[in-house]
């Protein structure tokens, strides 16, 4: 929470700025490369930032996958 929104995950949620919500999350990302669900499509609060990831497929993708997640989580840590 706190990133600024990418220029195409703010053209798809019609709105700009920083990340507040586990959707605004999940669109940052999948225009990164990596597809997740946020919780609050499961009913949980949507601006506490709880993801769910699920992988499937051969170690390359998901080590590909892990890689892009870990990029993401280190660029918003600074």
């Amino acid at each position: 929470l706190g990133l600024e929104l990418s220029p195409e995950a703010a053209s798809v949620l019609g709105k700009s700025g920083r990340i507040g919500t586990d959707e605004e999350i999940a669109y940052y990302l999948l225009f990164k490369g990596l597809s997740i669900a946020p919780l609050s499509y499961f009913g949980a609060n949507p601006h506490a930032g709880f993801m769910r990831i699920t992988c499937s497929g051969g170690d390359s993708e998901i080590n590909a996958l892990c890689d892009i997640l870990q990029k993401a989580l280190v660029a918003a840590g600074k």
